[in-house]
């Protein structure tokens, strides 16, 4: 039984001990492969391995016998190469193709020239360089140094060079090689005979071709300044003189600045001054506007109230296209800057806005810049005050965007009067939208088609003051019912779902207004079309109108510029369409026909006087038929 238990342990042992012998983990096997040394007795100079192009020059003198020769061959460690070193090899046919095999076992073939010094060139020189993507200006050549200008500010580690060296030359190190991180690098170039050349490329910046303004700074500012492009927003204390700022001003390096950083500015007139800044290099140059005032009381304060229809995406500075649009508020004090964006125009128009202050002063201003602070402090005393700001200018004049108020106070703002409960929209031509009713900002004369418009008193608006409502006016010039003119290629039911009524752009959300009234005022640039044509366009106009508004009255206009001809083939169509419509159930649908011929105004439409009598008769009309 012993015996068994001393066999068993040996047993166990020797497997133990077997197991526990590991075998040695093989290391990786080299993969070099490449040629150290290559020289032969009969040669001149020093052998040109290029290991990149697998290439070794050998020079020797024009009489060398080259069928039989020795050369002395060093290759990497664990590497073999054949033909071996010390193997005679027949040169005079041209270059002889070596392999090296790697302990891995990979190869790499070489090829190997044996060459007369005679036939070679010794020339070594860089023919061109230049820096991918930055340079600036020509390379300049100086003996062997080289000199390069690139954009100010790139950083030296990442680019790149071009380089073109003599024929048959090798280059050291290769241009993607380069490193040009401490502003210069050397080169060897070494010609086909295996003679060299040292060059030295200098890499500097040219001078600055920025001209920002990297921080703006003010006594009492109020947080950070606002940059954008070339624009500067600072807010400061309350009651700080905003008549003198001095500003402390950083711009690009080598750059300059009028007026200069430190200097006394004025910004108590428009809130507005605007600085140039030149670039290092005296070509760049950029004009910027920096706008400082009290703290704004931004666009999305509930205090303010907005009519029309307007683009709320962006809430702290709600957008509008359409003419009539305005918002309304109420505040204390005798400080106040209205804060407006007009949208650039290629084509030079600017957009106008009518200021009513307490319903006492009516003030008509026109945007010409971006960015405008209207200055209303003028009119005002230390009392309350009411306000309302009036877009008045049309679709293609572009956006405007309401901003807030510069108030002198930090209570000053306070909660708007009630809108009225009644709402009246008016849709319609040029007529509707106050064309060439306003003389103020043009001597009294006619101006630029878009210089006289004014939707405050245009008909409409007039009708639903008179009445107590809000209104909004869904109108554009030229635009038809079936036919538009002067290069529109839509009419008005194409666009009415539209906000700014173009083809394009958002939609309108038309539960943000129910009017209780909406009038049309539409014809006037069809001219006199087929009967059936239009009065079909006319009911299917009113059927989307009432799919939006289906308890608003419709009052259908004939147009009060038209000439007797048109005027009665409009109210022939109107009766016509209105019958039809009263006919099918609904009686809400009215014909109102207003006196025409009205067109004492610029470019042959209404004039103010004209418009107030429209206003008039269309106000009679309503309180007369809806018991308002």
């Amino acid at each position: 039984m012993k015996m068994n238990l001393l066999y068993i342990s040996v047993i166990i042992f020797l497997a133990t001990g077997s197991s526990c012998k590991k075998e040695k983990e093989e290391e990786p096997k080299s993969s070099e492969k490449e040629i150290i040394s290559f020289s032969i007795e009969e040669q001149i100079g020093t052998s040109t391995i290029n290991s990149e192009a697998a290439a070794v020059l050998v020079v020797v003198p024009e009489t060398t016998d080259k069928t039989s020769l020795t050369p002395v061959i060093t290759v990497s460690d664990l590497a073999s190469i054949q033909p071996a070193s010390g193997e005679a090899v027949d040169f005079s046919l041209g270059p002889v193709v070596y392999t090296v095999t790697a302990e891995d076992e990979s190869t790499k073939d070489w090829t190997i020239t044996v060459a007369d010094s005679t036939t070679l060139s010794n020339e070594a020189e860089i023919i061109s360089f230049s820096i991918k993507s930055y340079q600036r200006g020509e390379t300049v050549f100086e003996g062997n140094e080289i000199y390069v200008q690139i954009m100010y500010g790139i950083n030296l580690a990442i680019i790149s060079a071009e380089i073109e060296i003599s024929e048959g030359a090798i280059l050291s190190p290769p241009a993607e090689e380069s490193d040009f991180s401490s502003g210069t690098e050397t080169y060897t170039v070494t010609a086909e005979n295996g003679s060299t050349k040292t060059w030295v490329a200098h890499i500097s910046y040219a001078p600055n071709h920025k001209a920002e303004i990297e921080s703006y700074t003010v006594p009492g500012q109020i947080g950070e300044a606002s940059i954008s492009d070339t624009t500067i927003y600072i807010e400061i204390d309350y009651g700080t003189d905003l008549s003198s700022i001095v500003p402390t001003i950083l711009i690009s390096e080598g750059a300059t600045i009028n007026p200069a950083s430190g200097e006394p500015v004025d910004f108590s007139l428009t809130g507005r001054v605007e600085y140039l800044v030149v670039a290092e290099n005296g070509t760049n140059s950029k004009t910027w506007g920096v706008y400082i005032n009290y703290p704004l009381f931004k666009a999305d304060n509930p205090y303010f109230k907005y009519v029309g229809r307007i683009d709320f995406s962006e809430p702290e500075r709600p957008r509008t296209w359409t003419p009539g649009t305005y918002m309304t508020a109420k505040f204390t004090g005798s400080y106040c800057k209205i804060a407006l964006t007009d949208e650039p125009n290629g084509a030079g128009t600017q957009n106008f806005v009518e200021v009513i202050i307490d319903n006492t002063h009516f003030l008509r201003y026109v945007l010409y810049e971006e960015h405008t602070a209207i200055d209303i402090s003028e009119y005002l005393d230390e009392g309350e005050h009411t306000l309302m700001v009036c877009q008045t200018s049309e679709t293609n004049q572009g956006y405007i965007e309401f901003l807030g108020l510069h108030l002198g106070a930090a209570d000053a703002l306070l909660p708007a009067d009630d809108l009225p409960t009644r709402k009246i929209e008016i849709i319609g031509n040029s007529i509707s939208v106050g064309s060439g009713i306003d003389l103020r900002l043009t001597d009294g004369v006619c101006g630029d088609w878009d210089d006289n418009h004014n939707a405050y008193y245009s008909y409409g608006a007039q009708v639903a003051r008179s009445l107590d409502a809000q209104w909004m006016i869904t109108a554009r010039s030229g635009l038809g019912l079936i036919h538009s003119c002067c290069g529109n290629g839509f009419t008005l039911p194409e666009v009415y779902t539209r906000m700014k009524l173009e083809p394009n752009g958002p939609e309108w959300d038309f539960n943000k207004y129910i009017p209780d009234v909406v009038t049309i005022c539409l014809g006037q640039n069809d001219g006199v079309q087929d009967s059936t044509a239009f009065c079909s366009a006319y009911v299917d106009f009113i059927g989307t109108i009432r799919g939006y508004y289906p308890d608003a009255y419709i009052i259908c206009l004939n147009s009060p510029m038209a000439d007797d001809y048109l005027t009665n083939a409009l109210l022939n169509y109107l009766d016509g369409v209105v019958g039809y419509c009263n006919d099918q159930g609904d009686d809400k649908v009215l014909k109102f026909e207003v006196s025409h011929n009205f067109n004492a105004g610029c470019a042959s439409h209404p004039d103010q006087a004209q418009h107030d009598i429209i206003a008039d008769e269309l106000t009679g009309f309503i309180q007369t038929t809806l018991g308002w």
